[in-house]
């Protein structure tokens, strides 16, 4: 899958901007608070619907205009050729797939695959156990349609049955039938999301290794576990004594939504023991098992967004990712940094394929 222009409408800071990258390396230099990341946001926009910071729509639109419009036309083997997402105060946001409009967006999930990697990864580390959740769903949901409408319908439930227990608690009522009614329908969604992530992360340990390894250029070892309630207890064996205590607290108690992963490093907890240099190039090295992965699974390989990505990388595992990234069959990779002193001695003897742009007076343009 390959993004061959990008044109941005009040998006922003860009009143407008049309952007045409290479198939293969892009790199966007300038200095901060320049547009870097939002165009990098843009593409992110265009594969899944949405913002990679968690920035609500309103947000993103241009001050002092009410819409904003991203196009994106598309080069791949499976008929998708435009995507536009466009959003105006006081409307839902639409995504549209070759001129039609989609009634969900989760139907667009996974048509074009992407993976980023931004200066906040390195919580993944060592912040709450939903951001790592989300690195594991994000990932599956991208190739298994499934799996991803197995989350959606649980976290749908989970709220409902949440509600439930709030009321129970409130009026002392001591009816548990929707209780377990809920119960009923979570437990083989629990089971299915469960081990599909211990899949998941099973088949992804050894190309976490590897990868610190090819970046780091050493065999420390890393690895990750698993921490589920589901590893030692049984759906089904929930009682009415579990309800209560749910009940009491006015929260889901049991369920993946407490589930959890955490790096390590030679079998250590990595927040505890790893560097800050070592904690990003553990975290490149989970996206880049990523993005094996969704290309295992799927005919197409993922775009790759790295926002300000040699901070706290030396000259050596900088070299390691450059090579890496820049390899011929690799795919479509956007990477940012605001020294291009320090991008460009990386980039000599690589691939032609690579293209240097600069953020300048809201526009992209071309370096030699």
């Amino acid at each position: 899958m390959v993004l061959t222009q990008l044109q941005l409408t009040n998006f922003r800071n860009y009143a407008s901007l049309n952007f045409l990258p290479s198939e293969g390396l892009n790199v966007i230099y300038g200095p901060n608070g320049s547009g870097k990341t939002n165009v990098l946001d843009a593409i992110h926009f265009l594969s899944m619907g949405k913002s990679a910071f968690s920035i609500q729509d309103q947000f993103c639109i241009r001050e002092g205009e009410d819409f904003y419009r991203i196009d994106g036309q598309y080069e791949n083997g499976d008929g998708l050729r435009s995507v536009v997402v466009k959003f105006q105060n006081g409307s839902r946001k639409l995504v549209e797939v070759n001129g039609s409009p989609l009634k969900r967006i989760a139907e667009h999930i996974g048509r074009i695959p992407v993976i980023v990697s931004a200066p906040h990864d390195i919580q993944l580390v060592w912040g709450s156990p939903e951001l790592r959740r989300s690195f594991i769903d994000q990932t599956i949901s991208q190739f298994d349609q499934e799996y991803l409408q197995a989350l959606l319908d649980y976290h749908r439930l989970l709220k409902q049955k949440g509600a439930e227990l709030k009321r129970l608690k409130t009026t002392g009522d001591q009816s548990f039938a929707l209780l377990e009614t809920y119960h009923q329908q979570l437990s083989p969604l629990n089971l299915a999301i469960y081990k599909k992530r211990k899949e998941f992360l099973e088949s992804g340990a050894p190309v976490l290794n590897s990868s610190y390894e090819a970046l780091a250029g050493n065999d420390e070892q890393v690895s990750f576990a698993y921490q589920s309630q589901l590893t030692e207890m049984d759906p089904e064996s929930y009682s009415s004594s579990d309800f209560r205590r749910e009940i009491q607290a006015q929260r889901n108690l049991f369920g993946i939504h407490r589930d959890d992963i955490e790096f390590k490093m030679k079998e250590n907890p990595a927040k505890k023991v790893a560097s800050q240099g070592q904690q990003k190039t553990l975290i490149l090295s989970a996206r880049i098992m990523q993005r094996q992965i969704l290309s295992q699974n799927r005919d197409t390989r993922p775009v790759l967004i790295l926002d300000d990505i040699f901070d706290r990388l030396d000259e050596k595992r900088s070299k390691n990712l450059v090579a890496m990234i820049s390899a011929e069959d690799f795919g479509q990779v956007f990477i940012s940094d605001t020294q291009i002193a320090r991008v460009k001695p990386l980039l000599k003897e690589l691939r032609s394929k690579t293209r240097i742009f600069e953020v300048k007076d809201q526009q992209l343009l071309e370096k030699k």
